[in-house]
């Protein structure tokens, strides 16, 4: 976390004061004592409890020690909005994707990235009309019932620029990135078991697993609607998501 008003690190700060969250919000920060009004620690170690969820915006060759010390200290759910997991380590046989999963596997953690925007949620306090738990999302949203799930960070964020003029209230928004661990069937079940979604909207550039993806979508689709766009499914689609999230996806 930082105070630079532009950085990814600061956009997570700034979007859960203008959103009014709740919560206890942790920077970490080596050198700051402070970032945008809220005490900051030098490690996650330093935190007085264990955070419900940790994002993390580092260099990728930092991530894996982040991914051990939030299991040490007990954390659960991480979203990682750092990109540069194609890499290889140093022993050139594993991605730095493959070392973060075997880390979170030992620890039971489940997390959503890396190369995403984070997440959104509408309904986080149902009772305060203002309130949403919000890390990707610039915008200020009437509560709704239609829930995203995108593999693409800017269309799961930016599609909220002008809510008003369409006259649609979101429920939430989940942006999964490459989707290292958590991926669009898993947000599909749990919109399909979310009482407040109605109508889901699918942004797909490639499915790891297409099976499980269709069975799934035929469950859920009688009783709430699903809205997708897949690009992957023609040849300039595929040669746009090439220099994108590096996912190679084949007709569907």
């Amino acid at each position: 976390a930082n105070n630079k008003g532009g950085s990814l690190a600061a956009i997570q700060i700034m979007n859960l004061i203008k959103a009014e969250y709740s919560g206890n919000v942790y920077p970490i920060h080596l050198k700051l004592d402070a970032v945008m009004g809220f005490k900051a620690y030098k490690t996650l170690s330093e935190v007085p409890e264990v955070p419900d969820l940790v994002v993390i915006v580092l260099n990728s060759k930092m991530v894996p020690q982040i991914f051990r010390e939030c299991g040490e200290k007990g954390v659960n759910k991480i979203i990682l909005i750092s990109g540069g997991f194609r890499e290889l380590i140093d022993d050139r046989k594993n991605t730095l994707t493959e070392e973060i999963n075997e880390i979170a596997k030992n620890y039971g953690i489940r997390f959503i990235g890396p190369n995403c925007l984070g997440l959104f949620n509408n309904w986080y306090e149902p009772s305060n009309k203002r309130s949403s738990f919000n890390i990707a999302i610039w915008e200020r949203l009437k509560k709704g019932n239609f829930s995203i799930a995108s593999q693409s960070g800017t269309l799961s964020s930016h599609i909220w620029f002008d809510p008003e003029n369409i006259d649609l209230g979101l429920s939430k928004s989940l942006s999964v990135g490459n989707e290292a661990n958590i991926d669009l069937v898993d947000c599909l079940q749990y919109y399909k078991d979310d009482k407040e979604t109605e109508v889901i909207g699918l942004y797909i550039e490639e499915l790891k697993r297409g099976k499980e993806f269709l069975e799934l979508a035929r469950e859920t689709s009688p009783n709430k609607p699903i809205i997708a766009i897949y690009v992957g499914g023609s040849q300039g689609g595929n040669r746009a998501l090439q220099s994108h999230t590096g996912s190679i996806a084949g007709d569907f």
